[in-house]
This record gives C-alpha cells, sequence and structure tokens, in this order.
C-alpha cells in the first residue's frame, strides 16, 4: 500500500475496536511500552488509503512535549494532510448520552502546566464541515460542543463538574489538545471528535471505571467508522 493516506486518524481509548470493520490492515509500528500500547497501521475505508493511530502518550505519563505529538509528526511524515483526533471523554451536557460522538468546535485548556496560546483552539473550518456533512449523509447522530482539557488521569469532582458547566464546557478529557495545537503549527487540516463514554453528572453518586470507558467507546466503534466511511467519499479527500 503507498503511503497517499487521504487521512489520519488518532484513536481514543477504546476505539481500537474499529480494526473489525476496516479492509487490508497493516501494522507499520508497535510501541508496546506506555499506559496504552501504541500500534500505527494504515488500512482501507471505500478504498482510501488511511493511517491509523491505536494508543497515544499523555501529559499524566510525564512525557515530554515533543514526545506527546508523535503521532502527529508522523503522520506529517507521511505527507497527511488531514488528521482526525478522537478521545473518550466524560459527558457535561445534560443532552449527551454514553456513546455519542461530539465534533469539537473548540477546546479549553485547564491544564496550568501546559502553557498554550491562544488559551482555546478550533477545529479547521473544512474538515469541521466535511466531518458534519458526514454524519449527515450517514445518518450519523453527532453533537458539536467544546472539550475541557486537562493533565489527568482523575476524574472530575462534583464541584469541578458543576464549575465546568458554568463555563460552557459539554465534554472533558486528557488528550486531543497537544496534538491538535502541533497540527495546526504544521498547517494540518485537522478537526477533534469525543466519544462520550460517562456521563458527568453533579448529583450523581455513580463511580466511574476506566473499563466501563474502554467498553463504551468500543461501542461506538461501528458508528465512528460509519462517519469515516462517508468522509472518505468527500471529493476533498480524493
Amino acid at each position: 500500500m503507498k503511503n497517499n493516506y487521504k487521512l489520519a486518524v488518532i484513536l481514543g481509548s477504546g476505539l481500537d475496536a474499529i480494526q473489525k470493520f476496516l479492509d487490508e490492515i497493516k501494522i507499520i509500528k508497535e510501541i508496546p511500552k506506555g499506559v496504552h500500547r501504541k500500534i500505527i497501521y494504515e488500512a482501507k475505508i471505500k478504498n482510501k488509503n488511511v493511517l491509523f493511530f491505536s494508543g497515544r502518550k499523555h501529559f499524566y505519563e510525564s512525557y515530554l512535549a515533543d514526545e506527546l505529538v508523535e503521532n502527529i509528526e508522523f503522520a506529517v511524515q507521511s505527507n497527511v494532510r488531514n488528521i482526525l483526533i478522537t478521545n473518550a471523554a466524560g459527558g457535561l451536557n445534560p443532552n449527551f448520552e454514553e456513546n455519542d460522538l461530539m465534533l469539537i468546535r473548540s477546546i479549553i485548556n485547564f491544564n496550568p502546566k501546559l502553557i498554550s496560546s491562544p488559551k482555546c483552539f478550533f477545529s479547521n473550518q473544512s474538515l469541521y464541515h466535511l466531518i458534519l456533512d458526514a454524519a449527515e449523509e450517514s445518518q450519523i447522530k453527532i453533537h458539536e460542543g467544546v472539550y475541557g482539557f486537562f493533565s489527568g488521569p482523575t476524574y472530575e469532582t462534583k464541584a469541578e463538574i458543576k464549575y465546568l458547566l458554568n463555563k460552557g464546557v459539554d465534554a472533558a478529557g486528557m488528550s486531543t489538545l497537544p496534538e491538535m495545537k502541533h497540527a495546526f503549527a504544521k498547517k494540518i487540516n485537522v478537526s477533534g471528535i469525543s466519544v462520550i463514554t460517562n456521563l458527568l453528572r453533579e448529583n450523581s453518586s455513580h463511580q466511574h471505571d476506566h473499563n466501563i470507558v474502554v467498553a463504551n467507546a468500543a461501542k461506538a466503534s461501528e458508528r465512528l467508522y460509519k462517519l469515516l466511511s462517508a468522509l472518505c467519499m468527500q471529493s476533498f479527500l480524493n
């Protein structure tokens, strides 16, 4: 398979289950160490070459800034011009349900240790609207919202949930901002999608569990695949 990738996709926790829907998978690189085992592979969707990253490095693992964006750098070196960054996130918006997809309209940095300017990042408008079109075409429900980036690796307290709701945050997680910031710097078309794997409710007594987060993300992988299939049919990616 030639390296004329039409799209690169960074998969959030649990979304590696998408592999069962892909064609002609070829593993390029495996990195077993770290909290999240990392695999880079290529595959075909609708006869389009797509580069996938399963697993990523996180801020809370004490990696350097350059290490957090290794997936983006690999994509850049592979001449990828369109990158979709996905993540597993807690849903704050009361209209969200588990396994919903949220197209990231903007990101707010709540990690004081990560210096960023500006503090709010926006998705690339061309790719953003292509994803909306693909969702409509494939009849996949997708929300639009604001993603809050935290260092992790903890879940939000009730007080934090109330605070984030007041700030207009729709979903919260521990990745994506460093990668999106770096992709912008490299002038790559980039957008992000959060998979709502757990609901953050101020009055809930439910205890969150990473295994449940991964399981819920896996359930959403088929819808993500259908969305990617419609996206790969867009003329922008031909």
